[in-house]
């Protein structure tokens, strides 16, 4: 068992009561022009507290329509990673939404911004996992991102049918 952690597991969040170490984490994790109000959030799908034998661990935010399970929001908590926690976590979420093709958006690698190898790192973590380049992307509040699929193929049609639901 990776650093002494026992299994992982999922605890739905509820709207009204989300934990302090979510928030944090989701706040430390992800930069403020990426982020969207948590109840925002849980009004468009899932949200997940996940734990490591009864050690919080890790979030991750799911949103589900037409056979596709959209990972707006994953993270694991920063003294926690690098030991096989992200993958495990991901294996839980893809048997709860088994049957289902995953999507991920990753700020896309360009030359010119001063995080390229952090994003590197992330872009090999879900193609580690499965994931591979879905072939398009988009712009969103100024950033570039590239989406990742794992379970198929995926369309720029089936991502626009997504947001309409």
């Amino acid at each position: 068992m990776a650093g002494g952690v026992g299994a992982i597991t999922l605890e739905v969040l509820a709207a009204d009561a989300v934990p302090p170490e979510v928030t944090r984490l989701y706040e430390r994790a992800f930069p403020a022009h990426e982020r969207l109000p948590v109840g925002e959030m849980l009004s468009w799908g899932t949200g997940f507290r996940m734990l490591a034998g009864d050690q919080f661990c890790g979030l991750a935010f799911v949103s589900v329509c037409n056979g596709i399970a959209w990972l707006l929001f994953f993270a694991i908590a920063e003294g926690l990673r690098g030991q096989g926690l992200g993958g495990r976590a991901l294996a839980c979420l893809e048997e709860r939404y088994l049957g289902h093709r995953f999507i991920v958006d990753v700020e896309a690698l360009d030359a010119e911004v001063p995080n390229r190898a952090e994003r590197q790192r992330r872009i090999d973590f879900w193609q580690h996992n499965g994931f591979e380049d879905a072939g398009f992307g988009f712009n969103w509040r100024g950033e570039q991102y590239a989406f990742l699929v794992k379970g198929g193929t995926l369309t720029y049609d089936e991502v626009r049918q997504f947001w309409r639901h």
